[in-house]
């Protein structure tokens, strides 16, 4: 079983974001209710927090989200999507193929499955699947792992691009856990949308354990780019780091200067208030 589960959205749309959820058993892709959807990822999917991860989940399946996609399709027109790749451990080795078909292919792969998507108008505006295309994008990738692997292990002396792919591709490879059980909540990749600390302290995914590889975005969009990483503070920083990115250096200097002139200005009411007293005695 893989699940595929979307968030997502055309630009021009009158209705914004919907929510869509397909399982591909056997070569065969089948649209369910997105309710159905497990409840932790389908918050992750939506509750965002992070830009993409990799985790373990507690029904014993292996998922990998993606955030913030977005996909142009010629001239003003897109599709914005956020997306999970779910499986069990029979088809674990579909699931990492696929996977590893993102990172080798981020813009080619995300460009595809946007085209997989169309707009219907009757009973309402709705998002539709191609779900023979979907089956067809899914066997395009297979064996995607091996040579994402392949690849890395042939180079003696890796770039830090190079070394960032081999890292996350034996992750890929990792065992869902003793007698191919998953183990429950256990990350194996976090890019957080703001520092590592701050995801673990608020995301609604309880009781993950540490992530084993953890990168920022900056990070995440140079190895998505097949590009050096760019050289930058660790990723575990204490939450409160993250704030000036929520509240910029810029607000906070111009709140100074407004309580400033409060300040002054009431200064100047109670000294002229006190001239006007001592004129009339």
């Amino acid at each position: 079983m893989m699940n595929l589960y979307c968030y997502n959205s055309p630009t021009r749309s009158s209705t914004g974001f919907q929510e869509g959820l397909w399982t591909l058993r056997n070569g065969v892709c089948t649209a369910l209710d997105p309710e159905d959807a497990a409840p932790e990822l389908r918050g992750a999917l939506l509750d965002g927090g992070a830009k993409a991860l990799c985790m373990d989940t507690g029904r014993g399946t292996r998922a990998f989200l993606l955030r913030g996609i977005f996909v142009r399709q010629g001239g003003q027109s897109g599709w914005h999507m956020n997306l999970i790749l779910e499986a069990d451990p029979a088809d674990h080795s579909h699931w990492a193929d696929a996977s590893a078909a993102v990172l080798s292919d981020y813009a080619g792969f995300t460009a595809r499955l946007a085209e997989l998507f169309s707009v219907e108008y009757e009973g309402g505006e709705h998002c539709v699947l191609d779900t023979e295309g979907f089956a067809a994008l899914m066997r395009d990738a297979e064996g995607a792992a091996a040579s994402l692997c392949t690849a890395a292990e042939a180079v003696e002396e890796p770039s830090a691009a190079q070394a960032a792919f081999h890292a996350f591709a034996e992750t890929l490879r990792a065992p869902f856990g003793t007698d191919a059980e998953a183990q429950p909540d256990r990350l194996l990749l976090l890019v957080p949308a703001a520092s590592v600390g701050y995801f673990m302290r608020h995301t609604a995914l309880k009781d993950l354990s540490a992530p084993e590889i953890c990168i920022s975005a900056a990070q995440w969009d140079a190895l998505l780019a097949h590009e050096d990483p760019p050289a930058e503070e660790d990723p575990e920083e204490d939450p409160e780091d993250a704030l000036p990115s929520v509240f910029p250096e810029a607000a906070l200097l111009a709140v100074g200067a407004i309580g400033s002139a409060l300040v002054g200005y009431g200064l100047y009411r109670i000294v002229k208030r006190f001239r006007r007293k001592r004129k009339g005695r």
